[in-house]
């Protein structure tokens, strides 16, 4: 009996472990500074790290019917998704270490929204 119950806890521990890798809450990505219009998240994809700008910044359709704006980063990138109407329903964040428990190297929050066609911009030069 005790080798059941310790098999139950362990494929119970397992299956809660694999439910915190899908998409966290959208508010977890940005807390109250999420870009409120595709204009904002350009201008949060060149001003990263701290002030330094990005050279470009990526226009993505995607698969909510809208866009993603997508920094030109690669080892610590940023995506916002909107939706068709424009509002902010999801993001990843892409980091150069992998997240754990999670073997990825990408963090989801709210909608995921698949990313389709592409177009690479330059970003805005700096004030």
């Amino acid at each position: 009996m005790k080798r059941v119950f310790c098999l139950v806890v362990l494929l119970a521990w397992d299956a809660a472990c694999d439910d915190t890798c899908g998409p966290r809450p959208l508010a977890e990505l940005c807390a109250s500074r999420c870009p409120a219009d595709q204009a904002s998240a350009i201008r949060s994809v060149c001003e990263r790290d701290g002030g330094l700008w990005s050279d470009e910044w990526s226009e993505v359709e995607n698969s909510c019917g809208g866009t993603n704006i997508e920094s030109g980063s690669t080892s610590m990138a940023i995506s916002y998704s909107f939706d068709r109407t424009g509002k902010l329903v999801g993001g990843v964040h892409t980091s150069d270490t992998d997240n754990g428990k999670c073997s990825s190297f990408d963090t989801y929050y709210g909608k995921p929204c698949q990313a389709r066609k592409s177009t690479t911009r330059d970003c805005p030069t700096q004030p």
